[in-house]
Parts: C-alpha cells; structure tokens; sequence
C-alpha cells in the first residue's frame, strides 16, 4: 500500500512561524482545520509539522485523513515526511472529531511508537498533541509524556 502525505498550502498559516508552546501549534492547526469543507473538518487528520533548528515551521504535512472515529496510522510514513524534508525535528499532532482533546489508549500507544521509532533514526520529535478547531488543545510535552 502506498501512502501519499500532503503538503497544507494554505494562505492563513505561517510557514517559517516560530513554535514557542503548544499554543502556538494548536493555533495553526485550528486556522487549517476552519479552512476544511464540513465534510472534511469532521474527519480525524493527523498532521507532521516539520520544524527547522530553530525551532520553525517549515512545512506541514497532512499524512493521514482518517473517518469521523477514527484514522489508521503507519509510522514509517509519518516519518518519511520528516526525512524527505531533511529536518530532525518534529511535532506530531491530530485532532478528534468529536472535539475531545483527551488521548485514549490509542493515541498514547501512538506517541510512545512514533517517539520509539523516531528515536532509531535519529530524530526528535518535540511534542504530540490533539488539537479542536477551536485552539484547544491537550499536549503530550505539557503533561511529561515526552
């Protein structure tokens, strides 16, 4: 199975922006998903944004789109877009579609693979979060999973 990511091109967000907090993220992202048709804002996204040394956005990356529950996930691909883009530093983030920002067992089993794998190949990911396209926010770093 071949997975494509896709690279967010959208006029509301930042490249270059600088990420001081998870706020700023969850900033970001909420713009992307108001941007989204209905349709398309109701779905799960999970998202790679890719960060320069300091600490920069240089792209952002949609690597899955998955249903209204739930989004299937290959790690390799996630990290693929971080090593195309010659960066080692990450932060993984997806929203829920219900609006809930509180991991479940899935998304902590997520961050704890995607840290270990990134890990192996010498790359940092900074954070992981889940976003509302509301700006809310739950952030893995904030509560000492990272």
């Amino acid at each position: 199975m071949r997975v494509k990511t896709t690279i967010i091109k959208n006029s509301s967000v930042e490249v270059n922006k600088h990420i001081k907090q998870p706020e700023d993220v969850a900033a970001v992202l909420a713009k992307i998903l108001a941007a989204e048709p209905p349709n398309i804002a109701e779905q799960e996204h999970i998202w790679i944004l890719i960060l320069g040394s300091k600490l920069q956005i240089k792209e952002i990356h949609l690597v899955h789109l998955g249903s209204w529950e739930e989004c299937q996930v290959c790690i390799p691909v996630l990290l693929r877009a971080v090593l195309v883009a010659g960066s080692e530093r990450f932060i993984l983030a997806h929203n829920h579609p219900s609006g809930s920002i509180y991991p479940s067992d899935g998304d902590h089993d997520l961050i704890k693979r995607t840290r270990k794998a990134a890990e192996t190949v010498c790359l940092c990911m900074l954070d992981a979060l889940i976003v509302s396209a509301t700006g809310e926010y739950w952030s893995a770093k904030e509560v000492d999973l990272l």
